[in-house]
């Protein structure tokens, strides 16, 4: 953050730019779980609403709330002046392909054991970011319990 605001900005500044930063991690997790939980519901309305939830969780987070009538996306290098009302109309589509990827990938997490997930065997390439050693160590120390 101090790169950021520069050198000279005082720490009182820092502290409440990062304070913002935390509850808004927060409550994104919470509109994610929110959103999972939906899901689970019994109430069929609810598990309705699931994918309409977090699409709108993706729209604010990861699309950044493009769309919502302020200035439109700048085109790129040698578009005409539209392309960005153009890009704004593949929104929806976007976040439709995105959620069901989410959908995809939480399906096939919820496929993977625990005993893999502790050891980082969770996609395609093996461990996530541990040396061989320590996923043998790490498996080991399983099997013991």
């Amino acid at each position: 953050m101090r790169r950021v605001l520069g050198r000279g900005e005082r720490e009182r500044v820092i502290k409440k730019y990062m304070d913002e930063m935390g509850q808004q991690w927060k409550g994104s997790g919470m509109a994610v779980d929110y959103s999972m939980g939906l899901s689970i519901s019994e109430d069929p309305v609810e598990r309705e609403r699931t994918d309409v939830e977090l699409a709108a969780w993706l729209w604010r987070n990861l699309f950044d709330s493009r769309g919502l009538g302020g200035p439109p996306l700048p085109p790129p290098e040698g578009e005409g002046p539209m392309s960005g009302r153009v890009k704004e109309l593949e929104l929806p589509r976007q976040l439709m392909e995105v959620v069901c990827f989410m959908r995809r990938e939480m399906t096939r997490l919820d496929g993977v054991s625990d005993g893999d997930v502790l050891s980082g065997n969770i996609g395609e390439w093996g461990a996530a970011g541990m040396q061989e050693e320590q996923v043998q160590q790490m498996q080991e120390e399983q099997v013991q319990l």
